[in-house]
């Protein structure tokens, strides 16, 4: 279901029965960590595993995740008992490493959560409340998000949210994005359902469409 580079030539790949370390080299399946060992007890499908900084990991189930941090055991959060901690929807699709330390941001489809891991609890943002969030990222300024009402952008200091679905900000080639990536040069590019790409150019937020027609 994912694959995720770990370090050297080891591999971490999301199964439908858990996680799976393996050499890029060989092909052979390593013996994973213990605490690897103890999600893959629970035989549960692995969505996607998204890597943060001290290679500290977030694996995503159907529903609900694990919070894993090296030698530790993993923290599992699932409605059962994420939600007195703020979390008010587990079918989370998809997480990604703040810029600020022992923070992760989590999108469900009702809405966009700080994740503040040394606290265990999770700030809703209200601009994205019942709205789902279906990719993330971000750029040393901004943080791009995919949602099911297009593209929108957010600024964290002070905290600000332009949705890319109204005139004058409405010049994408379709609202139905279906995923967005930084390249290099810091640009943004969103996919799109029907539509083909859209780049982004950060330096005068010029948009610049390519392979119209083409999912």
């Amino acid at each position: 279901n994912d694959l995720i580079w770990q370090s050297g030539t080891k591999l971490l790949m999301g199964t439908r029965s858990g996680v799976l370390k393996i050499d890029a080299e060989s092909g052979k399946i390593l013996t994973s960590a213990p605490n690897l060992e103890k999600i893959n007890q629970m035989k549960r499908a692995v969505r996607k595993i998204e890597k943060g900084p001290d290679q500290n990991l977030i694996i995503l189930f159907n529903r609900g995740f694990a919070l894993v941090k090296p030698e530790q055991p993993p923290a599992f959060y699932s409605t059962e008992n994420a939600f007195h901690f703020g979390l008010r929807d587990d079918r989370i699709r998809v997480a990604k490493a703040s810029r600020e330390r022992d923070r992760w941001w989590l999108g469900t489809e009702r809405g966009l959560f700080l994740f503040h891991t040394d606290k265990q609890k999770f700030e809703e943002i209200p601009d994205f409340q019942n709205i789902s969030i279906n990719d993330i990222s971000y750029t040393e300024k901004h943080l791009y998000l995919v949602t099911n009402q297009g593209l929108a952008q957010m600024t964290n200091s002070p905290r600000k949210v332009t949705f890319h679905n109204h005139y004058p900000d409405d010049m994408l080639s379709s609202h139905l994005i279906t995923f967005i990536k930084k390249d290099s040069q810091g640009n943004i590019w969103a996919g799109t359902s029907g539509n083909g790409l859209n780049r982004i150019d950060l330096s005068n937020l010029k948009i610049k469409h390519f392979l119209p027609g083409i999912n």
